[in-house]
C-alpha cells in the first residue's frame, strides 16, 4: 500500500515497492565529492528482512538524518536512520514510528524541538497525516493529530519548511492540497484556502521558503501547479506553462541567484494505465524557471536530456556553483500492445543525475555507481558541508552496471 492515491502518483511512487513481490530491497545510499566521481555506499543497517526505503535526508548538526520506510511480512513501519559521515548508518525502529495499519515517513526538516518528520498513517480505507518530532533522530513521538489530519480518503504531509518563524507541513487532504502551519512543531492548524480545491486532484509536493515568500509546488488534476504564501494566505499561480498535453507536476523548487528552478515530470495521460504493478506511457523529465515566482517559462524538453524510457526529477539542489537534479529513469523492455510499451518484466530502472549551469540547458550525469540490475531510485538529496553531496533512494539488490 502506498498510502497516496491518484494515477500519476501510482507511477511515481512505485518505486516505493519492489516491482516483484518476492523481490527484497534496500534503502540506496550514494555519496559524491564532484559531479563525475559517484559511489555507492555498502552498509547492513541499509538492509534487512523485506523492503527498505529511504524517501528524505537532511543534515542535523554534525550529523545526517534520512527518514523512510520498511515492509516486513506485509507490514509497513516508518524508519529513520542516523549517520555521523554518510558512509556508517544506524537504522532507528522506534515504536512511534510504527503502530497499528501502516506507517511511511515522507519527509524530514530540522525544526521545532530539534527534527519534525512528516508522512502518514493508517490502512487504505483511511490514511490520515502524521507528524513526528525528535531531538536527537534516534527517539522519536508522534505528535498529538487533529481533525484536518484525519477525515474522508487520504491526508498525507510530504514536506516540511520553516518561513517567517513559522513551520509549514504540506501534503493532501482527500483531493485537495492542504497547508497546515505550527509555532513550534508540536501543535498545527490547517491552512484554509479555496486555491487548493478545484476539479480533480491537487497536491502539494514541497515547499521552499525563497525572497518572494514561500513557494509551494504539485500538481492540479492534470497541470503543474505553483502557490505563494505570504505567511497568511496562500495565492495559487495561473500560468499556462503548466499545462499542455498531457499530465505534468512539479516535485520540487529551488532559488538559485536570481531565479527559481522547478524540476518534475509529465507523461500523455491517456496512454498510461494502472493495472498491478504493469507501467506503460512516457514520462519525461521537466524543468520550469520563473524570476519573480509569480511568471513562469517552461524549458524547452530538448534542453532537458531524457531519451528512451521514463525519467523524473525528484529533487534539486545547489552545488559548487551548479544546479543538480536527482531522480530515476525507467527504460520499459517487455510487451508492446496496441502501440504503448508495457513495463513490468525485464525492467531496468537507474538512479539518475542531471547538471545544469544555468537553469535551463541540462546535460545527465553518467555513472556506472548510479545503476544496476532492476531498479535502483533517488528520492532526495543533501550537501553536506567540506564532504560533498549525499543521495538517498532504494535498490531492488541489482549488480552494479556495466555500462
Amino acid at each position: 500500500m502506498l498510502l497516496v492515491s491518484g494515477v500519476f502518483l501510482a507511477m511515481i511512487l512505485s518505486a516505493c515497492s519492489s516491482l516483484d513481490e518476492e523481490t527484497p530491497r534496500d534503502a540506496a545510499v550514494w555519496t559524491a565529492s564532484d559531479t563525475a566521481n559517484w559511489s555507492r555506499i555498502a552498509n547492513e543497517s541499509l538492509g534487512g528482512p523485506g523492503e527498505q526505503q529511504m524517501t528524505a535526508v537532511t543534515t542535523f548538526g554534525s550529523k545526517l538524518v534520512a527518514v523512510g520506510f520498511e515492509i516486513v511480512d506485509g507490514e509497513r513501519d516508518g524508519r529513520a536512520w542516523v549517520s555521523d559521515d554518510g558512509q556508517e548508518w544506524v537504522k532507528v525502529t522506534d515504536p512511534d514510528l510504527s503502530g497499528p495499519g501502516d506507517q511511511s515517513v515522507w519527509a524530514v526538516t530540522e525544526a521545532g524541538p530539534g527534527l519534525i518528520a512528516a508522512g502518514a498513517t493508517g490502512t487504505s480505507q483511511d490514511v490520515d497525516a502524521a507528524i513526528w518530532v525528535s531531538a536527537d533522530g534516534l527517539d522519536w513521538t508522534q505528535v498529538p493529530s487533529i481533525a484536518s489530519f484525519q477525515g474522508r480518503g487520504e491526508q498525507s504531509v510530504v514536506t516540511i519548511a520553516v518561513y517567517d518563524d513559522q513551520i509549514l507541513a504540506g501534503g493532501a487532504n482527500y483531493t485537495d492540497a492542504a497547508l497546515w502551519v505550527s509555532a513550534d512543531g508540536m501543535s498545527w492548524s490547517p491552512v484554509t484556502n479555496s486555491d487548493f480545491a478545484g476539479d480533480g486532484e491537487q497536491r502539494i509536493w514541497k515547499l521552499q521558503a525563497t525572497t518572494h515568500g514561500l513557494i509551494a509546488v504539485g500538481e492540479d488534476d492534470r497541470d503543474a501547479a505553483v502557490w505563494t504564501f505570504d505567511g497568511t494566505a496562500s495565492t495559487r499561480i495561473e500560468d499556462p506553462v503548466f499545462g499542455g498535453d498531457g499530465h505534468q507536476l512539479i516535485r520540487d523548487v529551488v532559488e538559485w541567484d536570481d531565479i527559481l528552478v522547478a524540476v518534475g515530470g509529465a507523461f500523455t495521460y491517456e496512454e498510461i494505465y494502472f493495472l498491478g504493478r504493469g507501467l506503460s506511457g512516457n514520462l519525461d523529465a521537466l524543468v520550469w524557471t520563473s524570476q519573480d515566482g509569480l511568471v513562469w517559462n517552461r524549458v524547452e524538453e530538448a534542453d532537458v536530456p531524457s531519451g528512451v524510457g521514463d525519467q523524473v526529477m525528484q529533487r534539486a539542489v545547489i552545488w559548487d556553483d551548479m544546479l543538480l537534479a536527482v531522480g530515476y529513469d525507467l527504460a520499459g523492455r517487455g510487451n508492446v500492445e496496441e502501440g504503448l510499451a508495457t513495463y513490468g518484466s525485464g525492467l531496468d530502472v537507474d538512479a539518475a543525475v542531471w547538471s545544469s549551469d544555468d537553469g535551463s540547458s541540462w546535460t545527465r550525469v553518467n555513472s556506472r555507481a548510479l545503476g544496476g540490475d532492476d531498479w535502483q531510485d533517488i528520492w532526495d538529496v543533501v550537501v553536506v558541508p567540506h564532504t560533498g553531496l549525499v543521495v538517498v533512494g532504494g535498490d531492488d539488490l541489482g549488480s552494479p552496471s556495466s555500462r
